[in-house]
């Protein structure tokens, strides 16, 4: 049986989405000008992958038996799959053959990038994202078959071991998204919710100021880095979605939120290919404040041609 999320609650996410959208192009815009404001923005993909488990997390289904769990699965990931890469290899069928004329890369190279391997291939550093969300959502459905007393301690016991030191960075990515899903089930109790944000976000500034102190080395500054993201990027996402939640969004703002909404994920795929990639637009005028406004224009534009062409196949 599936848990409806009411209008509010949803463009309070909507909101949480845009602002994460906003921080992942701004920070790899900050990184290009080499500037240090791209630490303080790179945080958007932790958000994305919490409010991604957040979302799924709230979602109860019954399954009889095994079966019906196996047959829910088919369909969630022909559903989600498609989402998630059709966009993706429709943007290769245009940039492989661009960047193949242009010289920009070899062909091997090139061909990587199906499989989601960078391979140098600039324009495509965050194509990373894909080897953690698809495994995320392959696990999902099989989440739904604990049940629903056993739910909390499982994913709570995973999210503990994943958040390790010897699963590395892997294991902080797939943390953020069982974090997320583990939030979402303490929905109907604010006090939980409120002291677990308040421990999250504490936890986050402690391990910041713990490494700051004790001059931790790269090896594991790079881990504890991730951690510090995932608890405080976790606790300021619980308190805005439980904030937002009880108050009213203007209809202006609204549908600004439902625009973001539809073309968020288009926006991060092709963002970098006007910053970093064979067709940046960040050197053409003398201006910064210039590039980058084209910058986010030709990304924005390039998203909704994507998403339009998305919407005819899927």
């Amino acid at each position: 049986m599936n848990t409806v999320i009411n209008k509010e609650h949803f463009y309070s996410i909507s909101l949480l989405r845009m602002v994460a959208m906003l921080s992942i192009v701004s920070c790899h815009i900050f990184q290009y000008y080499g500037n240090f404001l791209a630490w303080w923005f790179n945080a958007g993909v932790d958000v994305f992958l919490i409010i991604s488990g957040y979302l799924y997390g709230l979602r109860k289904y019954e399954f009889a038996n095994a079966k019906e769990c196996f047959y829910f699965a088919g369909r969630f990931y022909r559903k989600e799959f498609l989402k998630l890469l059709v966009p993706y290899y429709l943007m290769l069928a245009v940039v492989i053959p661009l960047y193949f004329l242009l010289k920009a890369n070899s062909f091997v190279q090139l061909a990587k990038l199906i499989v989601f391997q960078n391979s140098r291939v600039t324009g495509f550093g965050h194509i990373w994202f894909f080897r953690y969300i698809l495994v995320c959502y392959f696990l999902t459905p099989f989440w739904y078959f604990i049940p629903e007393k056993k739910w909390k301690t499982a994913v709570l016991a995973v999210l503990f071991i994943a958040s390790l030191p010897f699963c590395g960075g892997m294991g902080v990515w797939y943390a953020c998204y069982l974090f997320g899903m583990f939030v979402a089930r303490l929905n109907g109790n604010l006090k939980v919710q409120n002291c677990f944000g308040v421990l999250s976000v504490v936890a986050g500034i402690a391990l910041s100021v713990f490494c700051v102190r004790y001059e931790v080395d790269r090896e594991h500054w790079n881990f504890a880095l991730n951690m510090q993201k995932l608890f405080t990027g976790g606790g300021i996402t619980m308190f805005s979605i439980f904030i937002l939640r009880k108050n009213n969004i203007p209809l202006l703002c609204k549908r600004m939120l439902l625009l973001s909404d539809r073309y968020s994920y288009e926006v991060f795929l092709v963002h970098q290919l006007f910053i970093f990639g064979a067709f940046s637009v960040m050197n053409i005028f003398a201006y910064k404040t210039l590039n980058v406004s084209l910058c986010f224009f030709v990304s924005f534009f390039s998203a909704f041609l994507l998403h339009s062409v998305k919407e005819r196949i899927i």
